[in-house]
């Protein structure tokens, strides 16, 4: 897979991703996931801008412009396995530098949630 990574913090790939296995035979069976629908339907999408920190966190040297997104509270109530520490917000040793304890979505695994709730 190619990616690029550019000065204003994009991020650009292409080519195929992969999870490391989905044989079941290589899995140890936590559970069911069962009405992972209706969580998906509580999950907060919203438009935004991003905020005075975000951009000074995220070195964006560009305008702030308008996305959409999905709130990392909403998905943490539901799936908190979805949810990890910003990586922005991590020090050396693991603890929150800015002492706010930002999160941020797994999007990588979030993919799989949508598709066992379609």
């Amino acid at each position: 897979m190619r990616h690029i990574f550019t000065d204003e913090g994009d991020f650009y790939a292409d080519g195929e991703m992969r999870s490391g296995y989905s044989d079941e035979r290589l899995k140890n069976n936590e559970g069911e996931l069962t009405n992972a629908l209706a969580a998906l339907c509580q999950w907060k999408i919203c438009k935004y801008t991003p905020s005075a920190t975000a951009q000074q966190w995220l070195n964006n040297k560009k305008p702030p412009q308008v996305d959409i997104g999905i709130s990392v509270q909403s998905v943490e109530r539901h799936f908190p396995e979805l949810v990890v520490p910003a990586p922005f917000d991590i020090g050396e040793i693991g603890e929150s530098i800015t002492g706010e304890h930002y999160k941020t979505i797994r999007y990588e695994r979030t993919v799989v949630v949508v598709a066992a709730a379609l």
